[in-house]
């Protein structure tokens, strides 16, 4: 990958995010937008199997890796998580449940004791000009009694009236814009079979089998992505001095 000038970038991408128990999650300001609401994040170590073949995974720093954050990021789960979550930071407190997957990347934490499991879903995406990763989906699972109108209203009386539009019986939507984020959650029963696999892959069982689901979905980063490649091109354009 060519040069890019990060130094260019600097301003935009001085963000700090720290791990934090029921903070509220850090949304960019405006002013550090790099292209329209999106802000760069540098990645320290994205993690990548060894071409050797061997066991173990190691950090993928032969090029920059950024990761697309949004100035407009508007729900958060369990207080801490947003769209916005840092790579570095999930990479590093949760379980990699992706080791031999370079693109599609998840992650998993549970905390059983607060009732909740959640999972992170990050991709990878490499440019000529630029290494972009970004969230793809928040999936939160926690425990719930067999009513659904006594689950929907507790997550009303969080986040507040839900699209009337896009909600029915079976779930409930937030989603206001076609570039915001996208806030989906469900109440769940899994029959008893079915409850056994999903503990084997989620390691997260609820009494009863009862759990609501929450998914959360950015929709800034798959177009805006289109738009940072386009923009850092444009700067390395500048150097380029036409022969006739």
């Amino acid at each position: 990958m060519k040069k890019i000038g990060f130094e260019f970038f600097a301003g935009f991408i001085a963000l700090v995010l720290a791990w934090t128990v029921q903070a509220q999650p850090s949304v960019p300001a405006a002013s550090q937008a790099f292209v329209d609401d999106i802000v760069l994040l540098p990645v320290d170590c994205l993690l990548v199997m060894p071409l050797s073949g061997k066991g173990g995974q190691t950090c993928y720093r032969k090029d920059k890796v950024l990761q697309m954050q949004t100035t407009k990021a508007r729900y958060a789960l369990l207080g801490d998580f947003n769209v916005n979550s840092p790579y570095d930071v999930i990479s590093k407190k949760c379980v990699n449940t992706s080791k031999h997957d370079t693109v599609a990347l998840s992650f998993l934490c549970e905390n059983r004791q607060e009732n909740w499991s959640i999972r992170f879903n990050y991709y990878f995406e490499s440019h000529p000009a630029v290494n972009l990763v970004y969230l793809s989906r928040i999936e939160l699972k926690t425990c719930a009694s067999a009513s659904v109108d006594e689950s929907f209203n507790a997550v009303i009386r969080k986040f507040g009236k839900p699209s009337q539009n896009q909600s029915d019986d079976e779930r409930l939507v937030y989603h206001r814009h076609h570039l915001e984020d996208r806030l989906t959650v469900s109440h769940e029963h899994t029959p008893p079979g079915a409850a056994r696999v999903e503990r084997l892959n989620d390691m997260f069982s609820c009494p009863g089998d009862y759990a609501l689901l929450f998914r959360l979905e950015p929709k800034q980063f798959h177009s805006g992505r289109a738009n940072v490649i386009a923009r850092i091109q444009a700067e390395q354009s500048k150097v380029s001095s036409p022969k006739f």
